[in-house]
């Protein structure tokens, strides 16, 4: 994998801090006990996971309940702040909230920390949680909430449903919304048979929640099932390295743990490599548990309960990530700072979305009509925000930011709330003109759409005459003034062939330069059907490959046939497209499961692989 792919790549490690526990909760399959993990071992397991080359790392304290070994929690988290030389580094807690108090909560604010909150829903879905809890656990779980709620501590609260409480899991997820949880991620019970029946009821409840809730369901944007194949890496008490279902498992299924063992940290294991055992954690599951056992029964049924939710959650995106749409592209600065943090590491800059309308009519795309401006009065009461951020970098992106009629004002005015980095998305056209005052405004870099490398190419997508010109004046003359100018193009069957001279014609000019994929839109949105206008990946490996070297977006398979090692760098991207490709609804196949690579790829479209179903075959031999 190439250092910049490393870099953009995040890395997590588990600790099992303790196997003790107040609750005794029906579904867990952990083995509960006096075992619980010394100093010394938690700060070797901080150190396989600082080893990593990923440039953003996690370090996970779980349990039992890793709050009855709070001293531990605290000395560990802050061993690894201090050794992990400047990377981010994100300190995830998940506990039941018994012992969560306002000291505990301050400290995790002081090293970017992240609660994970165990709790199922008012006491009618808490219940079975509580025995052995003693009176009053349930108000004790909720003030815990609470006080995560109004305390700023990014958190979600961890909900469990069993086959018994499917039908009705819609009111337990509601009851946990007016409790103040306004974000929910939840857990089907493993370990366990659930029956078709329980499986349709489970997923009606999501959908009757999708139609009434208002709380953000993790679940909708996870790449995580099915969860009996996670390749999460864990760390037991002992010393011992597992696969997480090895000890998740344990008590239902104990062939398990021995079966998803990687090794010891005496036995000086890559971290970045525990990933890529050939040995899959389907095969080990198999090799556990012969045909026709009760075992392999449980587990083959648990993997397809899995591959239900990831069906019925890719059934429901659309072309477009709903998590980073509410979370960034509909919600205020507030909420976008805490949303990137904790979803976007890497994305150091927060974004204005201006309404209006755009300047081309792009072969994939539909014109929008020029209206609807937002007032300034608007735009300024949301950029009071940062007064309380202190954020310096902002973007300013939409259909065509440079059409607002008070566009120099709106610069002035981010400038003034103390943003001294500001990046507009533009097509060009409008730009040779405003560069002048834009400078002077305040702009910094402008992140700029070119689709072919002359007027004939660039002109004929973006169906509008004059247009290649005009952007190339627009980013000579911006350039000249100092702003720094991000080139980007979207690969069609259009301007395919075109793409490597068009990277020349970048690189010629020292514009930093990055080729996209075609996001799917509905057929309103595009004025030529996706599977018209979007190139296969045959076609890509057929025009591109070894002639262009900035590819991004793209399944690192097919990056990979195509410009070998070489890489796009982040560097190379706008914040602006940055964002864009977070915004996209890409999945990935069952094909793509057993890929080394797969926690770096961003993977592909549901749409391409319907339009063109003979694709599989592509991302599995590239």
């Amino acid at each position: 994998m190439p250092p910049e792919a490393f870099r953009a790549a995040t890395r997590s490690v588990m600790l099992m801090t303790t196997y003790e526990c107040q609750l005794r909760c029906d579904y867990c399959r952990v083995d509960r006990g006096p075992r619980r993990m010394d100093a010394a071992t938690a700060r070797r397991g901080a150190d396989l996971l600082l080893s990593s080359r990923a440039g953003h790392l996690i370090l996970n304290f779980f349990g039992g309940e890793p709050l009855l070994a709070w001293d531990l929690v605290r000395e560990t988290a802050l061993y690894a702040r201090a050794r992990c030389g400047g990377r981010p580094l994100r300190i995830n807690l998940t506990t039941n909230g018994l012992l969560l108090d306002d000291e505990k909560i301050s400290f995790l604010k002081g090293v970017d920390g992240y609660v994970h909150l165990s709790l199922d829903g008012a006491a009618d879905g808490n219940a079975s949680r509580l025995r052995g809890a003693g009176p009053g656990a349930q108000a004790r779980m909720e003030d815990a909430l609470r006080r995560l709620e109004s305390s700023g501590l990014p958190y979600h609260v961890n909900a469990v449903v069993t086959p018994g409480r499917a039908a009705s899991f819609d009111r337990d997820l509601l009851a946990l919304e007016a409790l103040g949880a306004r974000r929910i991620q939840f857990g089907y019970q493993v370990g366990v048979l659930w029956s078709q029946e329980a499986v349709s009821a489970l997923l009606g409840a999501l959908d009757r929640y999708a139609a009434r809730g208002k709380a953000e369901l993790n679940n909708r944007t996870s790449e995580s099932e099915p969860v009996m194949l996670s390749r999460e890496t864990i760390v037991d008490a002992d010393g011992g390295v597992y696969w997480d279902g090895g000890l998740f498992l344990e008590a239902a299924l104990p062939e398990v743990r021995e079966a998803l063992r990687l090794g010891h940290l005496d036995d000086g294991l890559d971290v970045d490599s525990l990933g890529n055992d050939p040995r899959k954690p389907y095969e080990r599951f198999l090799e556990a548990y012969a045909a026709g056992t009760k075992g392999r029964h449980i587990i083959l049924n648990n993997i397809k309960v899995g591959l239900s939710l990831k069906r019925h959650w890719m059934g429901q995106r659309g072309n477009e990530d709903p998590a980073v749409r509410r979370g960034v592209v509909q919600a205020g600065l507030a909420e976008q700072d805490e949303f990137i943090k904790r979803h976007m590491p890497g994305l150091d800059r927060l974004f204005l979305f201006m309404k209006g309308g755009c300047d081309l009519d792009c072969v994939f795309c539909k014109n929008k009509p020029e209206k609807d401006h937002q007032p300034l009065e608007e735009i300024e009461a949301s950029l009071d925000e940062n007064a309380v951020l202190r954020r310096k970098n902002i973007a300013l992106v939409g259909n065509e930011p440079l059409a607002h009629p008070r566009i120099l004002d709106i610069v002035t005015m981010c400038r003034k709330k103390g943003f001294t980095d500001i990046e507009v998305m533009t097509s060009g056209l409008r730009l040779e003109a405003l560069a002048k005052a834009l400078a002077e405004a305040g702009v910094s870099s402008y992140a700029l759409a070119l689709h072919g490398s002359t007027a004939k190419i660039h002109d004929a997508v973006v169906r509008h005459p004059g247009s290649f010109a005009a952007a190339l004046r627009g980013a000579e003359a911006a350039r000249a003034l100092g702003a720094r100018i991000f080139i980007h193009a979207s690969a069609c069957r259009d301007n395919l062939a075109d793409l490597p001279a068009l990277e020349r014609l970048a690189r010629e000019r020292g514009w930093p330069f990055s080729i996209h994929p075609l996001r799917p839109k509905d057929a309103d949105g595009m004025n030529a059907p996706y599977g018209t206008v979007a190139p296969g990946y045959a076609e890509l490996r057929a025009a591109l490959t070894g002639r262009v070297r900035s590819l991004t977006g793209f399944p690192a398979c097919v990056a990979r046939a195509v410009q070998g090692e070489a890489s796009c760098p982040d560097a190379s991207v706008a914040d602006s497209m940055r964002l864009y490709l977070h915004h996209q609804a890409f999945y990935k196949p069952e094909c793509c499961a057993g890929c080394a690579e797969r926690e770096q790829c961003p993977g592909t479209f549901a749409e391409h692989l319907r339009d063109r179903p003979a694709e599989r075959k592509e991302l599995i031999s590239s």
